[in-house]
């Protein structure tokens, strides 16, 4: 107690106007070196930025897993299971894209649309239940085509037994990973608080790589690609054909659904009266 009176009189004694090394470290997040209120600009593009980018993280995270819930626990049932090099190229590609969505910068200009002040918001939910609903759709419409295709012995529907390329693990895969590659097209923000995805490019393109490769693997142009994957050789061109488009129509829905879910919700600006 003496020692923190004593430091109380010290600081009764001190000039307060002067700014004494070290005293601006608590506020050095906000401290520019340029006498200008531009700086307050800066700060408000860098958060807007950092905010809605977590947002898109936290709902990209929210699909994965509802996705993830399903084909652990009903499809497990029906022995779903994915192989090593399956799991190891589709963790890498959410690695990568993680990484280049952290890179993502602001724009110069700041914008008079303002983000979403919570996470919790109608906007939100309505944008998560109807990519989920899409994504449901599509996974169960690819089941429903596989399993006539897929053995249903003892050995195959063991969800503890060894891995083995059949249609519906291979089908599953496709679908899954493309609802992936869709779930980060559909979820990245851009403009008006960030780079637009035709500007971050590394995203752009490891996402259309991806997809792109997966095309492949769905239509068998390339036989050597899908025994690299470990995926098992579909029925027919028609099966492959359907299942190509109906990986499209979960992409380019998902992407149309999001961005007219945004535009209804966006808050803008208020008029000055």
């Amino acid at each position: 107690q003496e020692q923190m009176r004593a430091l109380g009189l010290e600081f009764e004694d001190e000039d307060i106007g002067v700014v004494r090394l070290g005293d601006a470290s608590i506020a050095s997040p906000f401290t520019s070196k340029r006498p200008y209120v531009s700086a307050v600009i800066h700060i408000i593009r860098q958060g807007r930025c950092a905010l809605v980018t977590t947002y898109q993280m936290f709902r990209i995270l929210a699909l994965n897993c509802l996705v993830s819930a399903y084909s652990m626990s009903v499809l497990y049932l029906d022995g779903v299971k994915f192989g090593d090099c399956q799991m190891t190229v589709a963790s890498l590609a959410i690695t990568f894209f993680f990484f280049f969505i952290s890179r993502s910068t602001p724009l110069a200009q700041l914008s008079a649309e303002r983000p979403p002040g919570s996470l919790f918001n109608v906007s939100f939910f309505a944008e998560i239940l109807g990519q989920f609903a899409i994504h449901m759709i599509s996974l169960l419409t690819a089941v429903s085509w596989a399993l006539p295709h897929t053995p249903r012995d003892k050995a195959t529907i063991d969800p503890d037994g060894e891995f083995k390329p059949n249609v519906l693990n291979s089908v599953v895969f496709l679908i899954s990973t493309s609802m992936t590659v869709a779930t980060f097209l559909a979820n990245y923000r851009g403009h008006p608080f960030m780079i637009s995805l035709q500007e971050n490019k590394l995203l752009l393109y490891s996402l259309l790589g991806t997809e792109f490769i997966l095309g492949l693997c769905v239509l068998g142009f390339v036989p050597p690609l899908n025994y690299l994957m470990e995926l098992a050789l579909l029925p027919s061109f028609g099966f492959r054909l359907s299942l190509f488009c109906l990986m499209l129509f979960d992409l380019l829905g998902s992407l149309l659904y999001t961005k007219m879910v945004q535009k209804m919700f966006a808050i803008r600006p208020k008029k000055l009266s």
